[in-house]
């Protein structure tokens, strides 16, 4: 992490509105900070996932909002979907949703990977919904793309560790996102899946406990 952060900031640093750079120089400073931005997440993935094996992954679990999870994650991955696809992301979810177990700064991440998953594969101008609403036990949030949809030879492998589809190929994807979600989500007793056909998109979803706090979770 030390030495990435170091990186970061002498980059940061080096694009501040007093740093006398010539244009093509700041621009590939741009280039790079955009890249060790990607290394800094690829790090902070991999180390909660390595938590995860050791039994070792701090939750703070409490009865939260997935209405107010959903607003944060729309807010972030929308302005990432329009400013570089034009991907309109729109959300759907009643204001009487029960509230859900979970730790909230995890369910964002993991949200976060899901969003980020469909802007990558949805083409330009697409749509992407996240949407929450109630189960018998819970509540239950998708997030579904107009994309390209998922193959049925990968579908089963997915959520496997540095597992990439024929469609992956040359994308720069690490294979950990969906691998990652899985962890978060199944720690705060929560389930995971999806439903996906070629050509007609993918529908990734998350289901939270509503009725009582999972046995030896928080």
């Amino acid at each position: 992490r030390t030495p990435i952060s170091v990186m970061r900031a002498y980059i940061e640093n080096n694009l501040s509105e007093d740093a006398a750079l010539p244009d093509p120089y700041r621009q590939d400073m741009e280039v790079l900070r955009r890249e060790t931005l990607k290394l800094q997440d690829l790090v902070e993935d991999l180390f909660t996932l390595s938590q995860a094996d050791a039994r070792r992954l701090s939750l703070e679990c409490a009865w939260v909002s997935a209405g107010e999870i959903i607003a944060h994650v729309a807010a972030s991955a929308g302005a990432v979907a329009w400013e570089s696809k034009r991907i309109a992301l729109s959300t759907q979810a009643p204001p009487d949703l029960p509230p859900v177990w979970a730790d909230p700064r995890r369910l964002e991440q993991a949200l976060g990977n899901l969003a980020q998953n469909a802007i990558r594969h949805t083409p330009a101008g697409g749509v992407i919904i996240v949407r929450a609403e109630p189960t018998a036990q819970g509540v239950e949030i998708s997030v579904r793309d107009s994309g390209e949809g998922i193959a049925p030879a990968d579908l089963p492998h997915i959520w496997e560790r540095f597992y990439r589809g024929a469609q992956d190929g040359g994308s720069g994807r690490t294979g950990i996102g969906l691998a990652l979600v899985q962890e978060l989500v199944e720690s705060m007793g929560g389930s995971v899946g999806v439903e996906s056909q070629p050509g007609e998109g993918s529908r990734f979803w998350v289901r939270l406990n509503s009725e009582a706090a999972p046995s030896g979770s928080g």
